[in-house]
């Protein structure tokens, strides 16, 4: 069976492996951002501490769970909403287009909807989870 979008020959192993690292590398990148996020807030040097903390907190409950490929289509999807929320209700309002290191949240939004459109490729829990017969 052909995967959706790939290309004719193309081998299936290697795009598993390619999508398991992009997942791997871009989670990683997401726990540190959130975690930057929950020192700030609790330290109440990033500004009000509801927002910065829900987000914070969800940044990285949702980054470790896409890194180890548990619940990753679920989890990415609420780290994209969650981006996609940072972005339009904290970030896009400001005077400029993209104030200093707003451009993170759309990055992260799209790149975390990809994963939940297509999965976390190799080297996840979810297929070792499902093989023992857990949901």
């Amino acid at each position: 069976m052909t995967a959706i979008g790939a290309p004719p020959g193309s081998r299936p192993g290697a795009r598993a492996a390619t999508l398991a690292a992009f997942r791997v590398v871009m989670s990683s990148l997401l726990v540190l951002h959130g975690g930057a996020g929950l020192v700030g807030a609790l330290s109440g040097t990033a500004g009000p501490a509801w927002p910065w903390l829900g987000a914070s907190v969800v940044a990285v409950a949702a980054g470790v769970l896409v890194l180890l490929g548990l619940r990753t289509r679920t989890a990415a999807l609420v780290a994209a909403a969650s981006m996609a929320y940072s972005h339009l209700a904290v970030s896009f309002p400001a005077d400029v287009p993209v104030p200093d290191g707003a451009e993170l949240t759309p990055v992260f939004g799209w790149t975390f909807l990809l994963l939940a459109l297509f999965g976390p490729g190799a080297l996840a829990l979810d297929p070792v989870l499902r093989r023992r017969g857990r949901p």
